[in-house]
């Protein structure tokens, strides 16, 4: 398939509010290890390269989704575009059971996840508009104000 060379305004913005969740999930991954003063790495259970794969997985999930903006923003793969939606279900998901395990609603780590799940919405909601659906398709966009 051949990607039409102008992108259209919903995926700019697409591309936008999804690097926000990037940075905002680096963010709060940072900063729930900071909370934890280092105490992930005296618990029993993460001996054994256990807190490696902690690490791992993080770093992991960063790429994923890195790897989801790249591929459905500038490359108009569809894959990517239905990952979107897979990702923000998890991040729903994983938001609930954040809070289902007590922790505190107005911390700046639950803040950092609730912005993030917001921006992850408006990036979903923006990569499934008329205009990205076109660019996805392979015809040029139609931008859906001209119809305002």
């Amino acid at each position: 398939m051949s990607v039409p060379s102008s992108r259209p305004r919903s995926i700019i913005r697409f591309e936008r509010a999804f690097a926000a969740v990037i940075v905002l999930q680096a963010g709060y991954v940072v900063l729930g290890w900071w909370k934890s003063g280092g105490w992930l790495d005296q618990m029993p259970f993460m001996t054994g390269g256990r807190l490696a794969y902690v690490v791992l997985a993080s770093v992991g999930g960063l790429t994923i989704h890195a790897l989801v903006l790249f591929y459905a923003g500038r490359r108009a793969g569809e894959i990517a575009r239905v990952f979107v939606g897979i990702l923000l279900v998890l991040r729903f998901f994983s938001y609930g059971r954040h809070l289902w395990l007590g922790h505190d609603p107005l911390s700046a780590e639950s803040g950092l996840m609730l912005l993030a799940l917001i921006s992850h919405a408006l990036a979903t909601w923006l990569v499934w508009r008329p205009d990205a659906n076109s660019w996805f398709a392979g015809r040029p966009a139609v931008d859906p104000e001209i119809f305002r």
